[in-house]
């Protein structure tokens, strides 16, 4: 899947009609009866060429946001982690040419915890890994990776993140808008050719609209699925500069 997780204050408002596009993710993933979900967030990224997978076995969910009202930083919640699944990984990492560690330093920050903590994922182990500065590719490889070190068991793949991501523009107070880039986003996911996505990288449409995380999060899911079509839930543009999308693919 992929997902927007959008601002914290969604916790705050249990009638967000986000919360349901979250569950409806849930749902469709829970139909495939995964033993493991891997998260991919823009929010752990490392400045480097090597990727970062959590070691504990717990999963703690980070409060990686300011600003907001108290009760935000309140929230406590813990994952297990699927250790069996990050050994796979470190072990499939070496045939891929990839550089993955091991670290203790984090849980799961607010683009993955966030929307997991509406999809009911129950009775499944939870992992996650970082994207870095190596280009599109290499992120690509990552999903193969994740791919094979997935063939003992079922493993679902959710990456997060906007399309659109111009904080700028939602303090200039602009016109919302359906924005370009997020149009030929979906219909390239729609129209299966989701091969196609990191070629858009570099357009005046891509720059624009500077996507969360550089795109990687979805270039991770594209090496893991594949060329899949998907099908787009839920898109909507809740304020200048931001768009959220929830889209699945089977």
């Amino acid at each position: 899947a992929y997902v927007s997780h959008g601002s914290p204050e969604i916790l705050m408002h249990d009638d967000d009609p986000w919360i349901e596009a979250f569950r409806k993710v849930g749902r469709g993933i829970m139909e495939s009866r995964p033993e493991t979900v891997v998260t991919i967030s823009p929010h752990f990224f490392v400045p480097s060429n090597y990727f970062l997978i959590p070691s504990s076995e717990r999963l703690a969910c980070m409060h990686d946001y300011y600003g907001f009202p108290a009760e935000l930083y309140e929230i406590r919640c813990a994952f297990a982690n699927d250790l069996e699944f990050v050994n796979s990984v470190l072990s499939a990492a070496r045939d891929y040419g990839l550089n993955v560690m091991l670290t203790d330093k984090w849980g799961l920050d607010h683009g993955s915890w966030l929307p997991l903590r509406y999809m009911e994922l129950d009775a499944v182990k939870f992992a996650t890994i970082s994207i870095n500065s190596l280009p599109a590719q290499e992120h690509i490889k990552l999903g193969r990776l994740i791919r094979e070190a997935s063939q003992q068991k079922r493993v679902a793949v959710i990456a997060t993140g906007s399309p659109t991501h111009r904080t700028d523009l939602m303090y200039f107070g602009l016109q919302k808008e359906a924005y370009e880039f997020d149009k030929k986003l979906i219909e390239l996911i729609e129209g299966g050719q989701i091969e196609k996505v990191p070629s858009l990288e570099g357009t005046e449409e891509y720059r624009y609209s500077s996507p969360e995380g550089m795109m990687k999060p979805f270039y991770v899911l594209l090496g893991a699925l594949g060329n899949r079509s998907g099908k787009v839930l839920a898109y909507d543009v809740p304020v200048a500069g931001l768009s959220m999308i929830a889209a699945e693919f089977k």
